[in-house]
């Protein structure tokens, strides 16, 4: 493939400072892996000609590569919706991975869920399926997970799951993209210009204009303000996740492990009980990442974030719970990496895919901490609404519009702003 050289100028300004009047049929704001993906679905899937990405930042440096990097189809009720959406994500994922001959080290290691309470246990008893192995007894479990708890009685390995890199999944589809002839914009939209409820043009941080029809808002975290900005009226919120990366110098944790998750609550002593869902997974030569959403808070974004001081050893002393061997590592957790993102969430914990009231925008956002998993059946149904082709049956349930529908309130009132969420 042949790589575009990008301009070191600043983007949609011409060498004498005259602001650069452009045309596009489709521009995306935001080049997170949302943006960077209906980008490739455009214009590689689709065939579309003139995609511009517009960004002031680096693509995927603001949250897409702060997560697990993890994906799944195991997504507990209250129906199968979320499920099936990310099956065909899933597909999508392993048809790169297969053209990409495995440019992001996608894998299928899964992930395992661990209990040593028996009320749980039965719990997990009930997921069991095709792609879902229950397995019961410490000697069982001990034996395939040498460095797991030995009081855990019954784990869950969910099969179609495991984990990839971020960044080199965005490289691919942004290159690929670019092949196909996409404007990668260093800039930021800063105003809409419409006619009759119509998008007519998009004006940018520099002072230049793109005449376009369709402006795509994949802007992450910062959705929100530009959804009140323009009077849409869809609540969304900006939820503070952390993660942790540490060295594992002993060689506790090997290498093809699947993400492990301990379900149960922890006990630290002076610090707390603290809730289930502490969980690894291996990353690299030696690293291991852990993540522990134990203290959600609801916050304007801000970058980078800001964790407790104490988030790094919380974490180290949660995972030892599951695995045994990482106490050792606590007294190092002052030398562990914390980073993390926003989980930009509906209330219903849903994505927002589809057109809103103004002509021509759409949103593609609210996508929670399962960005990555979702990116490729949501560029996917993105395309769908924007060039009016027959949409799968998930749609409605990620329409925009969604909140406005009296039939959907009774959804709503099942759902809650974790659901699904691990």
């Amino acid at each position: 493939m042949t790589t575009r050289r990008v301009s070191t100028m600043p983007i949609g300004l011409s060498s004498n400072s005259v602001p650069v009047h452009r045309v596009a049929d489709v521009v995306i704001a935001g080049a997170g892996i949302a943006g960077v993906a209906a980008a490739h679905q455009l214009l590689v899937r689709d065939g579309v000609r003139r995609v511009a990405l517009v960004d002031p930042r680096e693509p995927l440096s603001l949250t897409s590569s702060k997560g697990t990097e993890a994906y799944r189809n195991y997504w507990p009720g209250p129906d199968d919706t979320m499920a099936r959406f990310m099956n065909r994500s899933i597909d999508l994922l392993e048809a790169l991975d297969r053209d990409s001959d495995q440019a992001f080290e996608l894998n299928r290691r899964g992930y395992v869920f661990l209990t040593a309470d028996p009320v749980e246990a039965e719990r997990l008893r009930g997921h069991k399926g095709p792609a879902m192995e229950f397995v019961e007894g410490e000697d069982a479990i001990h034996a395939r997970f040498l460095f797991v708890n030995e009081r855990a009685r019954a784990m869950l390995h969910v099969r179609r799951a495991g984990y990839m890199n971020a960044l080199k999944l965005g490289a691919y589809l942004l290159e690929r993209a670019r092949t196909g002839g996409l404007d990668l914009m260093r800039d930021e939209v800063t105003r809409l210009v419409t006619s009759n409820q119509r998008l007519v043009a998009v004006e940018l941080a520099s002072g230049a204009r793109i005449d376009t029809g369709a402006l795509v808002f994949a802007a992450g975290p910062l959705l929100p303000e530009w959804v009140e900005r323009l009077g849409l009226g869809v609540p969304i919120v900006n939820e503070l996740h952390g993660k942790i990366s540490f060295e594992d110098d002993d060689g506790l944790i090997p290498r093809d492990a699947p993400l492990m998750i301990w379900n149960d609550p922890v006990d630290l002593g002076e610090l707390g009980m603290f809730p289930p869902g502490v969980h690894l997974r291996p990353r690299g030569a030696r690293s291991v990442l852990g993540i522990w959403t134990y203290d959600t808070r609801i916050e304007t974004p801000r970058f980078p974030p800001v964790f407790d001081g104490d988030y790094g050893e919380v974490v180290i002393r949660g995972l030892a719970e599951m695995v045994p061997g990482l106490s050792a590592y606590v007294s190092r957790a002052s030398g562990a990496v914390v980073d993390g993102g926003y989980y930009c969430k509906a209330p219903d914990n849903r994505p927002l895919i589809g057109p809103t009231s103004i002509e021509g925008v759409f949103l593609l956002g609210a996508l929670s901490g399962f960005g990555l998993m979702a990116s490729q059946a949501a560029a996917e149904l993105l395309a769908c609404h924007l060039l009016d082709r027959p949409r799968p049956d998930y749609a409605a349930a990620f329409h925009p519009a969604r909140f406005e529908d009296p039939s959907y309130q009774r959804v709503l009132a099942t759902l809650d702003p974790r659901s699904g969420q691990l």
